[in-house]
């Protein structure tokens, strides 16, 4: 049994507006992360307890290797202590592994280094600020595929 969905099928409609949702709300996500991404650059440094790192790693589409810090730390504003995950905005894959534990050389749980923080949003802190360069390319493909998607809906309702 196969289902064939073709624009004049019921659920072709759904299928389509899913797609477009979760592609905007994807471009969203992106977008706030650069925005946050370029904040960061202002945000204060506040001293951090390490408490785990990890050098994470995948094979990509080329099987070449790509590394990431996976890390948590807490730090104190005030009386508050927070707990973070977040090392940056920018994305944390690299092929370099010095670059991806080069930020925790040395240092192990319990060690104390620097994190900066939102003034205005003290849960909101990062190891690395700034956000990354090659954004536009990510927007111009969703552009993309939300327009695909939309001429989907535009062919579906034209029957």
């Amino acid at each position: 049994m196969s289902l064939e969905l073709s624009p004049g099928h019921p659920l072709y409609a759904l299928v389509i507006w899913s797609m477009l949702l979760v592609v905007i709300g994807l471009g969203v996500k992106l977008l706030l992360d650069r925005r946050l991404g370029l904040r960061s650059k202002t945000w204060r440094p506040t001293d951090a307890l390490l408490k785990t790192v990890v050098i994470d790693h995948r094979v990509d589409e080329d099987r070449y290797y790509q590394y990431r810090p996976k890390i948590q730390y807490e730090y104190r504003i005030g009386a508050k202590t927070y707990s973070s995950r977040r090392f940056s905005y920018r994305s944390p894959w690299t092929n370099d592994y010095s670059e991806a534990s080069g930020h925790f050389a040395g240092l192990v749980a319990g060690s104390n280094f620097t994190v900066y923080v939102c003034p205005s949003q003290p849960q909101k802190s990062v190891v690395l600020r700034g956000a990354d360069r090659y954004i536009w390319v990510e927007v111009v493909v969703l552009g993309v595929g939300i327009g695909v998607l939309i001429k989907g809906l535009l062919t579906h309702y034209a029957m």
